[in-house]
């Protein structure tokens, strides 16, 4: 089971991946984008994944959490992307954090159950 945020899926300004020393633009910094971009290692994916995401995170847009979401359905993955609307890269407002715990802890119950064991067969 994953519970992370995406870092960049596709995007040239990879977020806070890139040091601020280095633009996106220069070689070392595309190098590094290269090497660690979760792009390159789709084919892997395999693990249940619940991916959150806040629509005013200016500094990775909505559209990497959709893109990872598709891949994964694609891969036929187990996944589920909720999407905050009125939030940035931390969940704050009072409802929203209410239904944040409720969707983390739904996911802990349904990949990792009661009795810590996992309900999901691996391939």
């Amino acid at each position: 089971m994953v519970i992370q945020r995406m870092n960049s899926f596709s995007s040239i300004t990879n977020g806070e991946e890139v040091p601020q020393t280095r633009r996106p633009w220069e070689a070392k910094a595309r190098k590094l984008n290269e090497k660690y971009s979760p792009a390159n290692f789709v084919h892997q994916w395999a693990t249940p994944q619940l991916l959150i995401h806040g629509s005013k995170d200016y500094r990775l847009p909505e559209t990497e959490g959709i893109a990872a979401f598709h891949a994964l359905q694609q891969r036929g993955v187990p996944s589920r992307l909720v999407i905050f609307p009125d939030e940035n890269h931390w969940v704050l407002k009072h409802g929203n954090s209410l239904k944040w715990h409720f969707e983390v802890l739904r996911w802990f119950d349904q990949f990792v159950g009661e009795d810590g064991r996992s309900d999901v067969s691996h391939k």
